[in-house]
């Protein structure tokens, strides 16, 4: 029915008697989906790209002059490449932000021309402190409703619609949602506990203001409600995602507090910049990373602790695990801080936050399925 496409038919059939045969050969095939309707995954068998199809080969000349101007060939994917999804691979041995964002340059060829990289995709790409547990999630993209623009179903991509084009600026060659954006992104899947952290990240990083996030939770969106409440709850002072979930768990409990506190003697020299210091009292409540551990930073801390106790300040220090799973140790302090007993369901409102963030087995679970009716 095409006697012009029939060179180029037998010239497909001999390479796959080939396949069949175990013998090495070449596979001509367009470096993307051409008129024929060539599926582009073929090459992965091993056999070298050899250039697109032209007029020997028999398809029309409009058609060859195309595929002549498609300058990406498909390289046979060794020990020096990765597959990260179909059709998508990355140079092996990136670490960090390099790989970071070889990936996403990875995926970008495969996505319409309106989309952007959004969600926590974009919170990595700005450098926000992201959860935990965020590792192997998929890559977030937003794109516009334009007509004629399918809207990729991949493994590792999950893809919204906007009503309108998505915001995005350039960050190394890549679209990217601007950070009050990518939080509004990131409010309708997260805890409220991960959102604070993510947002106290961004407004002490200087990525964005309050105003932005404001100026982007105020349309009637997913995730809006969800990123108004954790606007309330933000403070930019927190130098560490730990000291976001500290001065949190001391909020749950009905503490107040001063992030940051600068601290002085009697004689009104300085001392030291405290975490948190519990209002009315001389209580320093501070997060105990591992970094604590390291020998200098051991014999700074010790002559630190001495000179708050000569000034009359108490300090407590918590690690990660008491703050996660031993609260109860934290408002017993508060309460002998302050003299009097702190009012009830405090603590149980904060092992619930706890539970619903990705430091726990359920709240990963949580996400998993929101994301998988995201899909």
């Amino acid at each position: 029915q095409f006697p012009a496409l029939a060179p180029c038919c037998a010239r497909l059939a001999a390479n796959f008697q080939q396949l069949r045969g175990g013998r090495a050969g070449t596979l001509p095939i367009p470096a993307r989906i051409g008129p024929l309707g060539v599926h582009r995954g073929l090459w992965e068998v091993g056999y070298p790209q050899v250039g697109p199809l032209g007029p020997a080969d028999g398809l029309p000349s409009s058609d060859a002059g195309a595929m002549a101007t498609q300058k990406t060939q498909l390289r046979r994917r060794g020990a020096g490449w990765v597959q990260i999804g179909y059709g998508v691979q990355v140079p092996a041995g990136l670490t960090g932000r390099e790989a970071l964002l070889a990936e996403l340059a990875a995926w970008l060829p495969h996505l319409p021309s309106s989309a952007v990289f959004t969600g926590l995709t974009a919170a990595c790409v700005h450098g926000l402190w992201l959860p935990p547990a965020t590792e192997d999630l998929p890559v977030f993209v937003a794109m516009s409703p334009a007509q004629g623009e399918v809207t990729p179903v991949r493994r590792g991509l999950i893809v919204s619609r906007h009503a309108g084009a998505p915001e995005s600026v350039s960050i190394d060659g890549l679209p990217v949602a601007p950070p009050a954006q990518a939080l509004l992104a990131t409010a309708r899947h997260l805890s409220a506990l991960d959102l604070a952290v993510l947002v106290d990240s961004a407004l002490h990083l200087g990525a964005c203001g309050v105003d932005d996030l404001a100026a982007a939770a105020a349309p009637r969106r997913k995730g809006a409600p969800a990123l108004r409440a954790a606007i309330a709850r933000a403070d930019g002072r927190s130098e560490s995602p730990w000291e976001t979930i500290l001065r949190l768990l001391h909020e749950v409990l009905g503490v107040p507090v001063t992030p940051q506190a600068e601290l002085y003697d009697e004689q009104g020299r300085f001392i030291a910049r405290a975490d948190l210091l519990v209002a009315g009292t001389r209580s320093v409540h501070e997060y105990d990373g591992a970094h604590h551990r390291e020998a200098a930073q051991q014999r700074a801390d010790l002559v630190r602790r001495r000179n708050l106790a000569n000034a009359g300040y108490h300090l407590r220090g918590y690690t990660s695990d008491v703050l996660l799973t031993k609260a109860a140790t934290v408002q017993r302090d508060c309460e002998a801080a302050l003299g009097h007993a702190l009012p009830d369901g405090g603590l149980l409102t904060w092992h619930r936050l706890v539970r619903a963030s990705l430091h726990t087995p359920a709240g990963r679970r949580r996400l998993a399925g929101r994301l998988g009716r995201a899909r």
